[in-house]
Order: structure tokens, then C-alpha cells, then sequence
């Protein structure tokens, strides 16, 4: 049965109807739940903000589904709040449409909604659909004083909903794989729609940064986030169009990977992939892929001052059923190669090898050059 909600929008007459989750849609499980309450976390941290909610549309109300575990957020999950009244995230739901408040005082369309009584003065929130359409509810930060949001927060922010949106698609899709296979079938598809360590990779990566550069704003940080974040998305596309045996073609998906990196440069970064057809299971896709993101960022941000004609090169072989990556660039850098070891890219690189048993090296002879080499 299809639901419908009533909202109010500011600046309309009338309540929005608004179609909500429909009851034959299925619950979102335990996993992904998990995720999404890590998800909510980061985004709080990385804004610097009190509040970071995921919001799910009933009927009558709107609910906390997700709340991030951050200081002084007065929100609480699972709190249920009539609608009708103006809050922040019916304006959302009803034009399906980002919204920015910096500062409700200053409003004279908000000074008065609810959510002012909890000195949430500042706002941006963006909804969150399921694949027909269906409103599931909103993705949103809050703070107590005025804020405007910076282009990066609020496209991290976007970002995130995407991802929302491609685990509600999943969760579909598995509720819909269990009506027609078996459970065992079930268990070995549902892989495909797993990303169980990439938030997981994130935080971690918060973490180190936090470590290296307390107490200001980096811009740059941001555009890392952004850079891992489009890594992961890119992941979970070339995921979703796996082969039937469940395993990756790993060349062809890191010349994919990789091509997608360099196009996001200021300036042109050739590239050349080569490689054995080998394919690889997604538990050692998921840190291979993460690893060229790293190296190829890093490149991009420190390699190729005043290099006339950047390039990278990626080799990928199979032998004796070991992996051997080569990645080099055309570089130059004063660093010697101790000290670029102990930098933070490689301190996440290094974690990511683990994951794959492997091992690594690395060296510079007119350029940067890494080999890592793990079980296939």
C-alpha cells in the first residue's frame, strides 16, 4: 500500500502531499544500519557541527531514524516529531530539494520552527528517495550558531545521500532476490551490495588526518574526502556490474579507476594501464582500488610540480597465484624515500596491504615507484 504524507513547505498555502516509504518496501537491516550511523558521524565531524541526523518520513510524523553520536546534539534516535509545523526537513521533503537556512533568527520564514527551541539555528538537509520515487526521509547537518556551509560541505553532504540512495536500491534488490532464489544464492549476491569496509577506511582516514593537523579548517582535507568518497562511488558502480561468477576483471577496472582519477586534475596527466586478464574477489578489489586512489592523489598533489609532460604507469600481472602491482609516476620530489614512507598517504597504504596480505616497496629513480605483491 502507497502512503502519503502532508507538509508543510515554507512559503505554501496548502500541506504538500508527499509519497512516503510504501508498506510493501523492506525494513533496513542491521548492517546497514550500522553504516549509516557511521555515516552520520562523519559528516558531523568533518562539518563541525552539534547535529547530523538521517531523517525518516511516516504518515504523521517525521523520525530521528539516525542521530550522530556528537557533542551537544540534542537530538536523540528513534524522537518522533508531528508534522504540519515547519520544521526544516518538511520543506525538504515536500519541494524534494536541498535547503540551506544560515541562521533561522534572521528568517522571518523560520525564526519561529520548531526546531529553534532547540537553538538548531542553521540548517542544510537533502532527501533521501528510494529507486520509484518514494520519499524515505532527509540527510541532514544542524548547527546552534549561524552557518553558511561551504560549497565542499554541502557537496560532501550530497555525496553521502548518493550513497544512501544506492543501499536503499540494494536493500530492495535483496528482498527481491529472496522471493525467487535460494538463501544460499541470497547470501553470495548480496556481496555485490556490501561496502563493509569503506566507511571503515574513511574514519580511519579522518583519524589520521585529525592526528597530523589539529585545531584548523583544511581545505585540502576536504578534497581528499571528496576524492575517497568518488573513489568508493566509482567502487560501487563497477561492483554492481560484476559478472556473474561474483569476481572482478581487476586491469580493466583499474584503468577505469584511474582514468576517472586523472580527469578530475587541473591540469593533464597522461596514463597507461597494461596487464594479465586476471580476475580478483571483491574483498581484495575493495583495498587495491583504494590503494591506486591513494598513490594517484598523491601524485597529482605533490609529483608534478614544474614536470613538462606528467604521466603515471600502472602494470597489473598474475603468476603463480600472486598479484603484482607496478605503479610509477614521472615525478620529482626533494622528499627523501624515508620520509615519504613515514607520510600519512602511506601510513593508509600500508593499512590497506595488510588487508590483502601483501607486501610492498617502494623507491625513487626519476620518479616514484611502488610494487605490491599478494595472493591472488
Amino acid at each position: 500500500m502507497n502512503g502519503i504524507s502532508k507538509v508543510k513547505v515554507v512559503d505554501a498555502r496548502e500541506l504538500v502531499a508527499v509519497p512516503i516509504t510504501s508498506s510493501e518496501k523492506p525494513e533496513i537491516d542491521a548492517a546497514f544500519q550500522k553504516k549509516w550511523q557511521e555515516l552520520v558521524d562523519i559528516a558531523a565531524r568533518i562539518i563541525g557541527v552539534p547535529a547530523g541526523l538521517i531523517m525518516r518520513l511516516l504518515e504523521n510524523e517525521i523520525e530521528v531514524f539516525k542521530a550522530s553520536y556528537t557533542n551537544k546534539n540534542p537530538y536523540e534516535a528513534g524522537e518522533k516529531a508531528a508534522l504540519g509545523y515547519g520544521l526544516y526537513c518538511e520543506t525538504v521533503v515536500g519541494k524534494r530539494a536541498p535547503l540551506l537556512v544560515p541562521n533561522a533568527l534572521n528568517d522571518e520564514s523560520w525564526k519561529d520552527n520548531p526546531d529553534v527551541k532547540l537553538h538548531m539555528i542553521s540548517y542544510y538537509g537533502v532527501p533521501i528517495r528510494w529507486p520509484d520515487g518514494e520519499i524515505f526521509g532527509t540527510l541532514c547537518v544542524l548547527d546552534s550558531k549561524e552557518n553558511h556551509y561551504t560549497d565542499d560541505q554541502k557537496a560532501l553532504i550530497g555525496k553521502f545521500a548518493e550513497m544512501l540512495e544506492h543501499d536503499l536500491e540494494s536493500v530492495q534488490i535483496r528482498s527481491q532476490l529472496a522471493n525467487t532464489i535460494s538463501y544460499k544464492e541470497i547470501q553470495i549476491r548480496e556481496m555485490r551490495h556490501r561496502i563493509k569496509n569503506q566507511l571503515n577506511m574513511l574514519i580511519s582516514y579522518i583519524d589520521l588526518n585529525r592526528d597530523h593537523e589539529q585545531g584548523s579548517y583544511k581545505p585540502h582535507l576536504i578534497q581528499d574526502l571528496h576524492n575517497h568518497i568518488n573513489a568508493l562511488s566509482n567502487l560501487h558502480n563497477l561492483l554492481n556490474r560484476k559478472e556473474p561468477d561474483y569476481s572482478i576483471p581487476a586491469t580493466e577496472h583499474l584503468k577505469q579507476l584511474l582514468g576517472n582519477i586523472v580527469s578530475g586534475s587541473s591540469f593533464f596527466i597522461a596514463f597507461e594501464v597494461q596487464g594479465d586478464n586476471f580476475r580478483l574477489p571483491e574483498e581484495s578489489m575493495v583495498p587495491l582500488m583504494m590503494i591506486i586512489n591513494e598513490l594517484a592523489t598523491n601524485s597529482m598533489k605533490y609529483a608534478f610540480t614544474d614536470v613538462e609532460s606528467p604521466k603515471i604507469r600502472l602494470t597489473c600481472r598474475e603468476s603463480n597465484g600472486r598479484i603484482v602491482i607496478s605503479y610509477s609516476d614521472n615525478g620529482c620530489t626533494s622528499k627523501p624515500i624515508e620520509d615519504v614512507k613515514r607520510g600519512l598517504g602511506m601510513l593508509i597504504i600500508e593499512g590497506l596491504s595488510a588487508q590483502l596480505d601483501g607486501s610492498s616497496d617502494m623507491k625513487m629513480d626519476r620518479g616514484f615507484h611502488f610494487t605490491l605483491d599478494f595472493p591472488g
